[in-house]
């Protein structure tokens, strides 16, 4: 039996926990590691990132995909961006 995400209000509908829990953690390390790779003096910046999530939940998300994605992608929401990008790692 599939439970729901229930830490989290945006994840209303998501039925598969070890599926983004895996997603968020993998998340983690490829950030950590990018971050290691591109400013190696500055160990504590993963955690300053982490850290400025919730501002950016607080941002409209259209904002956020214009300001991040709009130049790569084109114009897309971002919950369609995420859900692509979990599909294409299934």
């Amino acid at each position: 039996m599939k439970r729901t995400v229930d830490w989290c209000i945006d994840s209303a509908g998501l039925t598969d926990v070890k599926a983004v829990q895996q997603l968020q953690d993998e998340t983690h390390l490829l950030v950590g590691r990018y971050e290691r790779y591109v400013r190696p003096g500055e160990p504590s910046r993963v955690a300053k990132l982490l850290l400025f999530v919730p501002c950016l939940r607080a941002a409209a998300s259209t904002a956020v995909s214009d300001l991040f994605f709009s130049d790569t992608v084109g114009p897309i929401s971002l919950d369609r961006l995420v859900v692509d990008i979990y599909r294409q790692m299934s």
